[in-house]
Order: structure tokens, then C-alpha cells, then sequence
């Protein structure tokens, strides 16, 4: 995977700062006379770098109208005019009509998201982390732009391909690796799951890559602390115990290790499904249910109810790989989801296991 270098990126903004000073009919004009563009398949990208008070403009040509859906509405690919990069872009709800409008959210704790997605704008965290480009308006709707990375989401590669377990251990790793990359950053990602990797074609290895793209509940720890306490965190079906817990520590590396425990919670539920394994949850009656079951699915709530009750029980969860799969795969699995976070494996072990065993 092709990534620009400092001084390509400098070049490209300084150009994009140049265009932020013309209308939009006059860098058409220039783009359709450099690269031969029909003037009126080029759309404008307007924007801000907040790292460096920025004004930019790049012209776009429309790629793909539809290639995945986002949290704030469908996604679309753009080729970049200048860099040539393809970039995905996220388009924000209908009745979201401006960046000003998009300010205003009925949740600080998101308005705190977006700001961090802001600070990490153009920073690259390594090739299996999605380049975050930052937000602007685009045919007059806000819009926030990733780097565009090919491939299909883990679940459609999982079930439409023949996957090797070697291949398996492999983007493991990689999406180890990519968490582990927002943790150096003190951020937590807070959203993995299959629609949230993207499993790239092969590549001159022969080896494919797994990359975490969609950063809307990116945040950082200190944030973090502020979601715990107001009990704002956002409802989903992948989140360790504590997420809602009042109890937290007050330390400050104790609740680095709590907040990025997270994370690896949801890293062991996402490797149980790359490995085509079952979570079982204990329940009172000695019997367990099934992680994935319609109950679950219908009502976190119900969930994370049953899995507090298992953690005061002093119980765990129990995981089923397929035979095939090593026993050392399925002790990270289980270690990863332990039920108390102070005894749940880190990303970062989890990652070097992986590794370790990919070695042998």
C-alpha cells in the first residue's frame, strides 16, 4: 500500500492552500487543462487543516458513488487531483447542511470525537491504520475523507474465500498492530468489529493486510474518563463489562490500562469471529448462551446485564475454535475477553503472542 511521505504531503498542501484562494469554475479550469478533465466531473473539496490552520481546496473526480456505508451516511470514492490518491468519503446526514450544523451535536462526547479525529489529520499510523484526511464540505455537504483502501470487509472476505489459518494469524496481527498503533497515541478505538476492517487484495508478498478504517468513536483517554463518569457512553453490542460500570479507577495509569482494555476486549470478540469460533455466555442456571444469539442481537442491554452478572459470579466466558485452529490462538481469545480488566490480556500481548505463534 502506497503512502505519501512528509515532503510529498507538503507539496500537496501547499498547492491545495493555493486553490483555497480560487473559485471553484477557476481551478477547474486549471485541472482540465493540466490533466485533460472534463470541467464538469470535477468537484471541489473545501476544508481546514486544525494542525496548521489551513485553508485547502482539492479537486475530485467521482470514482464510485457507493462503496460502504458510515455512521453518519454513505460512503463515496473520489480520485484526489493533485496527490492522484483515491479517498473515501463519508457524507453526513441529510439534515446535517453544514459544518456549522455538524458542530452541534447532542452529544458532547461526540463533538470531543471529532476533535480528535482532527488532531490525527494527515498523520500516518502505520500501513494498517486508514489515513485520516479531515473534514470539509463537498456540493455543499459536510463530508469527512479517509484514504481509500480496496479490499472487502473482514466478514464478506471471511465467507466468500477459502481463508488459510496461517492467513487468519496473519491479519490478526495486523489488526493488533493497528489498535496497538492508537494506544502509543493514548487513543482508544472503541469500535472494532468486522465492518470496520477492510482485508486488501494480495500483495507482492502474496500476503494480504488487514487496515482499520472508520474512526468515528475514536478518543482519547482523558475523554474517555469523561464518558465513563457521565455514563454517555454510545450503545453497542461489542463493549467489555465495565464500559458502563460506575466503579473505575481514579489513578491515572490505572485508567490508561482500564480504557485500553477496551479495546482489547473487543479485539478478542473480533478474533473469535476472524477464526469462525463461538463466545458462550454463563448464565445463572449453569447453562450459557450464545454471544451471538437473536436475544443479544435484538437487545445489548440483555447482554451486558448477563455479562456483569457473570463478572460478580466470578465466571468467564468460554470460547470454541474450530479444531484446526492452535490452542495457543484460542488461550489469546480467552485472554483477551477475560471478564475482569485488570486481568484481561493487553492488546499489546496479545499482539507479540500473535506474532510468537506465527513464527512457528
Amino acid at each position: 500500500m502506497n503512502t505519501l511521505n512528509d515532503r510529498d504531503c507538503e507539496g500537496i498542501l501547499q498547492e491545495a492552500e493555493i486553490f483555497s484562494y480560487m473559485t471553484d469554475d477557476e481551478i477547474r479550469n486549471v485541472i482540465s487543462h493540466e490533466q485533460r478533465c472534463t470541467k464538469g466531473a470535477i468537484k471541489i473539496l473545501r476544508g481546514v487543516i486544525d494542525t496548521k490552520a489551513l485553508n485547502i481546496a482539492f479537486p475530485l473526480q467521482i470514482q464510485k458513488h457507493h462503496v460502504g456505508e458510515g455512521g453518519f451516511g454513505h460512503v463515496s470514492m473520489h480520485r484526489e487531483l493533485i496527490s492522484k490518491k483515491d479517498l473515501s468519503i463519508k457524507l453526513i446526514h441529510n439534515d446535517m447542511k453544514s459544518l456549522d450544523s455538524f458542530d452541534i451535536q447532542t452529544s458532547a462526547d461526540l463533538l470531543a470525537c471529532r476533535k480528535v479525529r482532527r488532531s490525527i489529520a494527515h498523520c500516518l499510523l502505520g500501513d494498517t491504520v486508514a489515513v485520516y484526511r479531515g473534514e470539509g464540505t463537498l456540493d455543499g455537504e459536510a463530508v469527512e475523507c479517509y484514504d481509500y483502501i480496496p479490499g472487502n470487509n473482514m466478514d464478506t472476505y471471511i465467507n466468500c474465500e477459502d481463508v488459510e489459518a496461517e492467513d487468519r494469524i496473519s491479519i490478526s496481527i495486523d489488526i493488533a498492530t493497528g489498535l496497538t498503533e492508537f494506544h502509543k497515541k493514548k487513543l482508544l478505538y472503541r469500535d472494532l468489529s468486522p465492518k470496520n476492517i477492510i482485508i486488501t487484495p494480495s500483495l507482492e508478498n502474496n500476503k494480504r493486510r488487514a487496515v482499520i478504517i472508520d474512526f468515528d468513536l475514536l478518543t482519547d483517554v482523558e475523554n474517555y474518563r469523561h464518558i465513563v463518569k457521565s455514563q454517555s457512553e454510545t450503545m453497542s453490542r461489542i463493549r467489555p463489562p465495565e464500559a458502563f460500570a460506575r466503579d473505575f479507577p481514579e489513578l491515572e495509569t490505572d485508567f490508561e490500562k482500564f480504557a485500553f482494555a477496551y479495546d482489547a476486549y473487543t479485539l478478542g470478540v473480533t478474533l473469535v469471529i476472524l477464526f469462525e469460533g463461538r463466545i458462550w455466555v454463563p448464565k445463572d442456571d449453569g447453562n450459557a448462551i450464545s454471544f451471538n444469539s437473536t436475544q443479544y442481537q435484538q437487545n445489548p442491554t440483555v447482554l451486558y446485564e448477563d455479562l456483569t452478572r457473570a463478572f460478580k459470579a466470578k465466571k468467564e466466558l468460554t470460547v470454541d475454535l474450530p479444531d484446526d485452529i492452535p490452542q495457543k490462538i484460542h488461550d489469546v481469545t480467552v485472554g483477551l475477553l477475560k471478564l475482569n480488566w485488570r486481568e484481561r490480556m493487553s492488546v499489546l500481548q496479545a499482539k507479540v503472542q500473535l506474532e510468537n505463534i506465527a513464527l512457528k
